[in-house]
């Protein structure tokens, strides 16, 4: 099969190709793993954002002799196995770690990335131990790409029950916690708020002001935009009875997760983990990504008259729990007989 660069009809060249050299400089090494059982590779530009922040949670929980943190995909330490923050990181680690084809790779999946090569994507999970998803949706299109299954498991994100604490609801206010990007939507929220004039909204988020709308946003008299640290957050989520996300991708959002662990109910567009999670009318709401903004209102009113307790809905999604989940998939943990686990969906 031929396609064409530039107007030149040029051959097809199968994936693997590229990792040949790799592959045979890997006889060199000695197949028995030696090193510290794992080692987290997140190279300098998955630094500083949730990518890090994952393996932090993950380790967290780990004994601090059991991992080491190494800041790129050259030079990798000797390590049982290699952890790597995101799976588009993985081709080129396999192409320049000779090393890596006699251990354990591990990767995080997360916003299926268009523009990347699918065949060679496949073919470089498929050399992995284990590609972590956040959700079963992206596990299912995993799955149907052509990633073996037994490569695949589902592990939900977490939240911090000691960091985000039950609360009262009763203030009314709608809350939104994300930075500024395109896939957030925020023609659509704009759009929204304007039409709950009387419904007070609170964006905690960073990177707003790059919108060009963002001012008609400020100028609304219902609309507060704040900026804060981390640790802050809670005391956001605090005030917080409707937590709203209107975005047309996620890979979670945690946001979520931790509003709900504040006893905040949702009402989010069918993205990431949102089904995993929510059962519809009982601890939150799922709109469509096409609905109107009046149908999202409508949930919005909904949720607003829900007395449901949310955070006991959500409590086994720690981060403790999670790297648990991880840390056996490591081999850092031993197995649990019986083990429960998302199972892939057949019908999405």
């Amino acid at each position: 099969m031929t396609k064409r660069i530039l107007g030149a009809p040029i051959k097809r060249v199968r994936p693997e190709f590229a990792y040949l050299p790799a592959r045979a400089i890997s006889r060199l090494y000695g197949s028995e793993p030696s090193g510290v059982p794992v080692a987290f590779v997140v190279p300098e530009g998955s630094q500083g954002w949730i990518l890090e922040g994952i393996c932090r949670e993950i380790a967290r929980y780990m004994p601090a002799s059991s991992y080491v943190f190494h800041d790129s995909l050259r030079r990798l330490p000797d390590a049982q196995s290699y952890y790597v923050a995101h799976y588009a990181l993985v081709p080129e680690l396999l192409k320049l770690n000779p090393r890596a084809w006699n251990r354990r790779i591990y990767t995080w999946f997360t916003h299926p990335d268009k523009r990347l090569c699918q065949r060679e994507m496949v073919y470089s999970l498929n050399c992995t131990e284990k590609v972590f998803c956040t959700n079963t949706v992206f596990a299912h299109q995993l799955k149907l790409s052509g990633v073996a299954e037994e490569k695949i498991e589902v592990v939900l994100g977490g939240a911090d029950p000691a960091r985000f604490r039950r609360h009262e609801r009763g203030s009314g206010l709608i809350g939104l916690c994300t930075a500024y990007y395109d896939r957030k939507r925020p023609d659509l929220m704009l759009r929204l708020i304007q039409s709950m004039p009387q419904q007070p909204f609170l964006l905690l988020g960073k990177g707003w002001q790059e919108w060009p709308g963002f001012p008609h946003l400020l100028a609304l008299p219902n609309f507060k935009y704040a900026e804060a640290q981390y640790e802050d957050y809670p005391s956001y989520y605090d005030q917080m009875d409707v937590f709203l996300s209107v975005s047309a991708l996620e890979g979670g959002p945690i946001p979520m997760l931790e509003a709900m662990m504040s006893n905040v109910v949702p009402v989010v567009s069918r993205t990431g983990f949102a089904h995993d999670i929510i059962k519809q009318g009982r601890n939150g709401f799922i709109f469509d990504i096409e609905a109107p903004p009046e149908e999202i209102a409508s949930f919005i009113n909904q949720a607003l008259q829900l007395k449901a307790d949310i955070r006991s809905t959500v409590m086994r999604y720690s981060w403790e729990a999670f790297s648990a989940q991880i840390q056996r998939a490591l081999h850092v943990l031993p197995e649990r007989v019986g083990a429960p686990s998302a199972p892939l969906p057949q019908g999405i």
